[in-house]
C-alpha cells in the first residue's frame, strides 16, 4: 500500500500566484489502464483531506504505464471549482522542462462572455440544491477540450473523448461533492523529439484565470458556495484551519488567478 498511495496535498495558496515546486514528483507506474470517467475508483486507494486552505483544497495524482500518462485532480473547495468552470483551466506538459507553456490541455474551457453579459446562475442565493443544478448543467455544456503543442494531427478543439488525438479528460463530482478530474495522454500524442534526452522527465503545470469580478453574483452566493454560515449570535463561522473565512473576501477568491508546476519523473517498471 505504502508503494502505491502516491497522492500529494496540493495546497494552492491564492495569496502566492507563483508558487514553484522544485521537488520532483515520481510518478507511479500501472498495469492497468485508467478510464477518464471522473470516478476514482480505478486508481486504487481512497482520498483523504489532510490539508485545508483558506480557499481551497486540491490534491493531484499521477501514474504512467507504457502507453499513456494518467493525471487526476480532486477538487473539493467549492470556490475552486467555480474558478475552474468559469475561468478555464490549462494542464500545461512540457517535454523539455524549460518552463513553456506551449503544450497543453485547455478543459474547462474560458467562459467567454458579451460585454455586460453575466453568466447563467441555476440556483437562487442560499440555497443550497442548487450546487445539484451547477454538476448537471457542466456536464452537459462542458463536452469539448482544446488542445495545442502536440504532435500535428492531435491538436485544436475536440470532443473530451474518442477524438482524434488520442487524449482523453472525464470530470464527474464524488459523494462529498468534490469534483474528480482525470486526463489521459498517449505519450504517441507528443513529438517524436520528447523525451530525447532519455531522462524520462517533463514539468507538469496548472493554470487556471482569475475571474472578472464584474460577472460575480452577489455577495451571499459565496458563502453558499464555500458552505459557510454564522454561528447563532451573527458571529463569522471559521474555517478548519482557523483563517479568515473566505466569504468575507469574496472577490479575491475568485478573480487571483492559479499557477502551479512540479517535476515530473516518470516510472519505468
Amino acid at each position: 500500500m505504502k508503494n502505491f498511495v502516491f497522492f500529494i496535498a496540493l495546497v494552492l495558496v491564492f495569496a502566492v500566484l507563483n508558487s514553484c515546486s522544485t521537488k520532483t514528483f515520481k510518478s507511479t507506474y500501472r498495469t492497468k489502464p485508467v478510464v477518464a470517467d471522473g470516478k476514482l475508483n480505478d486508481w486504487g486507494y481512497a482520498i483523504e483531506d489532510e490539508n485545508v486552505d483558506r480557499s481551497g483544497r486540491v490534491k493531484y495524482a499521477i501514474a504512467n504505464d507504457r502507453e499513456n500518462l494518467y493525471i487526476t485532480f480532486r477538487v473539493f473547495d467549492k470556490t475552486t471549482q467555480a474558478k475552474l468552470f468559469l475561468g478555464g483551466m490549462k494542464l500545461v506538459l512540457d517535454t523539455a522542462s524549460q518552463k513553456q507553456a506551449s503544450t497543453y490541455i485547455e478543459f474547462p474551457l474560458l467562459v467567454k462572455l458579451k460585454p455586460g453579459e453575466k453568466p447563467k446562475w441555476d440556483f437562487k442565493p442560499g440555497e443550497r440544491m442548487g450546487i445539484k443544478d451547477l454538476h448537471k448543467q457542466a456536464k452537459e455544456t462542458h463536452k469539448e477540450m482544446n488542445i495545442s503543442g502536440f504532435y500535428a494531427f492531435a491538436n485544436g478543439k475536440q470532443a473530451l473523448t474518442d477524438n482524434k488525438s488520442g487524449v482523453s479528460v472525464g470530470f464527474d463530482w464524488d459523494e462529498d461533492d468534490a469534483l474528480i478530474y482525470e486526463a489521459i495522454i498517449p505519450f504517441k500524442a507528443f513529438y517524436s523529439t520528447a523525451f530525447k534526452n532519455g531522462k524520462h522527465q517533463l514539468s507538469v503545470g496548472v493554470r487556471v484565470e482569475g475571474i472578472d469580478k464584474n460577472t460575480l453574483p452577489e455577495q451571499n452566493y459565496y458563502a453558499m458556495m464555500n458552505g459557510m454560515g454564522r454561528r447563532k449570535g451573527g458571529s463569522p463561522m471559521a474555517n478548519a484551519s482557523n483563517l479568515p473565512n473566505p466569504a468575507d473576501q469574496p472577490y479575491e477568491i475568485y478573480t487571483e488567478p492559479i499557477k502551479y508546476d512540479l517535476k515530473l519523473q516518470l516510472a519505468t517498471r
